[in-house]
Order: C-alpha cells, then structure tokens, then sequence
C-alpha cells in the first residue's frame, strides 16, 4: 500500500494521502486529506448528482494515475477478498464508499483508507463504487435521503462521467451479480476466521443487506439494463 500511495504522489495524483513513514512507535504516518468525509446519515451534499459525477470523475482519475503502477510480485494481497474472473489490471481502491470519499466544498476531491487496495479489474472497482453511491441497494438498506432515488438514471450518469462504453456497460450488471456472490461468501470468511470489525459488521447485517441488494438488483434487472443500454 505504501508503494501505491507513493506511486500516486510521483505522477501528480492529489487525490490521496502522502506516506510520511513510519513513527518510533510503529506506527504508520500519512498526510492529512483536508476536507470532509460524510457519516450517516449522509448529508445533502453527498447525494446530489454533481457528487455522483464527482465520485465517478474521481475514480477515472486515480484508475489513469494507478495504471502505470507494477507492484512488486510478492506483495501480500488480501487473499480472501472478492473479485471477478479476468487478469486483474490494476490495483484498485476496491472500497468507495461515502466514508472514504473526501469532499471539499461539496466537490469530491480525495480517497482514503487504502487498507482494501489489491489487483483486480476496472470493473470491480465500478460496480463496487456504484454500489454504494447509485446505490445498488434494497430501498429500506439505503440512506434515507436515497431511499426513492432513479437508481438506473444514477448509474447511466455514473457510467457516463466515468466514460464506460457499449461493451462496458453490457457488462456491469453481470458484474455486479457476481460480485454480490463473492462479496457475501468473502465477508462471512473473514467474520469467522478474522473477527474484529469484520466479524461486528456481519453480526450488525452485512451478509442479509448483500442478500437484499441482490434480490433487489433481479427483481428491476430489465429496467436497469434498459436505462444503461
């Protein structure tokens, strides 16, 4: 992770944290992202179109900036975590969520917690990101201020900024199908076998919301790909 974030000051990304090193107590040292990152419920700014743009303008940029990126062969990637089928190629932030998401002025303007950072492919890291800011989620799991939002007009929108093509937006409910599948199969491994927060989230929902999105994504599956197509 360290080598990513170096990587992205080298070719000018400003859209994430600084490793400064490590301090005499271990512990790791970044620079501070000034802005603010949204809790929940979320407020009105975060859940505006020019903050869905925003969000996926920002993902294009740091994809362009991480491309050039080679990790060394022996970096220890999270082993357990989700992923479509195909050669990963990039690291992606792979955890887009409003919590990591700086915003400044109501514009989003930084990433941050890399901690889920790993190989994978453009498209995990978009539908991962649309998951959480169209969002693909049940109606009664979402903020309240997204409850009733045109989930399928959001993720034309998102597509669009992000510049996905014909071909590529084929491909994101496919996608998003199976990354519900292994998303949910990953988290209920690490609930059991790393605990801590992972195993707080599962008690706290997580699995029975992925289960609900997924519902949900099936039951509208022809209006959303209409809308995309």
């Amino acid at each position: 992770m360290h080598g990513l974030l170096r990587h992205l000051e080298r070719v000018g990304f400003e859209g994430a944290p600084r490793v400064l090193g490590v301090d005499a107590q271990g512990r790791e040292v970044l620079s501070w992202v000034d802005g603010e990152a949204p809790g929940r419920p979320l407020p009105q700014y975060a859940v505006t179109e020019e903050a869905l743009r925003g969000v996926a303008l920002l993902l294009r940029r740091y994809h362009e900036a991480v491309a050039s990126y080679e990790a060394p062969v022996d970096a220890p990637w999270d082993a357990q975590a989700s992923a479509l089928d195909g050669a990963p190629e990039l690291v992606g932030h792979c955890d887009v969520t409003p919590e990591n998401v700086v915003f400044r002025g109501g514009v989003p303007v930084g990433l941050i917690d890399f901690d889920l950072a790993r190989p994978t492919t453009r498209m995990y890291d978009v539908v991962t990101t649309m998951r959480h800011w169209a969002p693909i989620a049940d109606p009664g799991d979402r903020d309240w201020r997204l409850g009733g939002v045109d989930v399928a007009e959001r993720l034309r929108v998102f597509c669009d900024v992000y510049g996905l093509d014909r071909e590529g937006r084929r491909e994101v409910l496919p996608a998003a199908r199976v990354r519900f599948e292994r998303s949910y199969e990953a988290m209920r491994l690490r609930a059991e076998q790393v605990g801590g927060a992972w195993a707080r989230l599962w008690s706290g929902g997580a699995g029975a919301r992925i289960r609900r999105a997924q519902d949900w994504l099936e039951r509208n599956w022809d209006e959303l790909d209409a809308r995309l197509a």
